[in-house]
Parts: structure tokens; sequence; C-alpha cells
């Protein structure tokens, strides 16, 4: 959690307008144990915050199709999201 708070507050220092896009955090390597621990104790907290969590295994394929889902939605809510900037005159 900490180095996710230090990426988003880099994002947010280089334009307030990146804090309001929709965000989404993979967990990868699902298959193993540590990884679905990793998961199981963070998710809440990314979920509490607003932010889309998943979790997928390259080796497994779980998760895989989902991931695919939500960035094809993450990208039209982005494309929405910058259309309206645009048209206030706010810049990325």
């Amino acid at each position: 959690m900490e180095q996710f708070a230090v990426i988003d507050d880099e994002l947010k220092s280089f334009s307030a307008c990146l804090e309001s896009l929709a965000r989404m955090v993979v967990f990868t390597k699902l298959d193993l144990p540590i990884a679905q621990r990793a998961f199981s104790l963070c998710k809440q907290a990314f979920t509490n915050r607003g932010i889309k969590v998943i979790a997928v295994s390259s080796i497994t394929g779980q998760g895989i199709e989902e991931l695919k889902r939500a960035f094809y939605q993450l990208v039209r809510e982005v494309k929405s999201t910058q259309k309206s900037a645009f048209a206030a005159g706010r810049q990325f």
C-alpha cells in the first residue's frame, strides 16, 4: 500500500486532473500462495478507496477475461473524461 501511495502522490503532483481519473490495481501471479495472501490483505483497502482491483494468473488464466473487460471499460471512462476535460479547457 505504501508503494501505491507514493505513485498516487506523484500522479497528483503532476496534474490535478489525474486524481479524478479512474484507476485499477492488478495483482499478478495469483497462482502463488504469497500473491493470493497479498491480494486478500489489500483488496478491501483499494476497494474502499474506489479503486478497481483484479487478480490474475498468466499460468492458469484466472482473471484474464475480467482484466480485459476492465481495461476496456477503463479506456471508455478515460476517453469520456478527456472529452469533458477538453470541453472545460483542462489539460492532462
